[in-house]
């Protein structure tokens, strides 16, 4: 039965995305369960062709790719493939309406990665769609579900997200990509001479990327200088020496005791769909300073390198803490930091002996 194939090959797709990307596997969990699944065969797919490219040294790549793209192609037309990967991948793209054209301008700019070259401006904006940006916009089909109106209106926010991840690679693999894949992406990059001048110039555009992904949750405005929230649903970011103002967009939130909670908004707006953050409480990548210590240890945190963006919230209101107290629910992780700390102690009080 062939309902039995393709629970071994969902599985593949699993067992690859557990082993390539603990991180991205880790992510998918967080996802609703009837997500989970698709994303793993989107990514099964990626990883395979990123492999042919990037790890199969020795062996006759581009072959290998033509093989994989014909392979691909009569998975979709067949609707099955022997390749287990690619059986599950045409499953969710016949499901989802992933179109054809966002598959070919992903195995071109596998292909493009064939040759060792330093690539310009016009190679470099074309490589970042198909390696980042139609990924993007895969996902965004499974995540719409196929409400073609919701899918317009994130698609360039889930592109401009796609890219900014793919150049933070980019930056993190600079020299290996270089000195392992011949590979440099960023064009007029001269990695002999490459300084902290251009390594700030990447940084801005990855900066603007990021910026330009937010604004789909946020009203972004820049701030002369740090920025305290004066009001509820009122944010401020710091990023690469800059302070800017968030304001919530409305519809980005909900009414109810805890999904009107600031705290609640970043995490569901930001910290998740953006920065991948599930759960605040053992994601290592974040951590929280009390508001005592000032706006200036958020900028200490982010300058220092040791952080690469930093927020301050507006404080939690009494009346909030009670809306929540009566509807029974709790307060969300790291929303409950109290000033003035009120005192503590121990009180010890002597029984006498009591002779019978």
């Amino acid at each position: 039965m062939k309902s039995l194939f393709d629970k071994v090959s969902i599985e593949c797709s699993r067992l690859t995305t557990r082993t390539y990307s603990t991180s991205f596997s880790l992510g998918i969990s967080f996802l609703a369960r009837p997500l989970r699944d698709p994303i793993c065969a989107i990514y099964g797919f990626v990883r395979l062709a990123d492999e042919i490219v990037d790890s199969f040294h020795g062996y006759q790549k581009k072959e290998l790719l033509e093989s994989f793209r014909k392979d691909t192609e009569m998975a979709i037309r067949d609707k099955i493939s022997l390749n287990p990967i690619l059986n599950s991948f045409q499953f969710v793209v016949h499901k989802y309406s992933i179109l054809q054209q966002w598959i070919d301008i992903f195995l071109d700019s596998m292909a493009m990665d064939l040759q060792h070259q330093q690539y310009d401006y016009k190679k470099y904006q074309e490589y970042i769609f198909g390696s980042a940006e139609v990924v993007g916009l895969m996902c965004l089909h499974v995540f719409t579900g196929g409400d073609q109106s919701l899918f317009e209106k994130l698609k360039p926010y889930a592109m401009k997200l796609g890219a900014a991840f793919q150049k933070v690679n980019f930056l993190r693999d600079i020299r290996s990509d270089n000195l392992l894949l011949g590979r440099t992406y960023f064009p007029g990059v001269d990695l002999s001479r490459f300084s902290k001048a251009e390594k700030l110039k990447i940084e801005k555009e990855i900066e603007a990327d990021f910026l330009k992904a937010i604004k789909k949750n946020f009203t972004v405005k820049k701030s002369t200088g740090a920025f305290s929230p004066a009001d509820l649903h009122e944010f401020g970011m710091y990023l690469n020496d800059q302070w800017y103002k968030l304001s919530a967009n409305e519809g980005t939130y909900t009414t109810d005791p805890i999904g009107v909670l600031d705290i609640s908004i970043l995490q569901q707006n930001l910290l998740d769909p953006v920065l991948n953050i599930k759960d605040q409480r053992t994601d290592r990548r974040i951590d929280f300073v009390g508001g005592i210590r000032g706006l200036g240890e958020l900028e200490k945190r982010v300058n220092s390198g040791e952080m690469a963006v930093a927020f301050s919230l507006y404080p939690v209101s009494i009346q909030q803490l009670f809306d929540i107290a009566d509807s029974g629910n709790v307060m969300p992780p790291k929303s409950t930091w109290f000033e003035p700390k009120l005192r503590d102690g121990l009180l010890t009080h002597l029984i006498d002996t009591v002779k019978y």
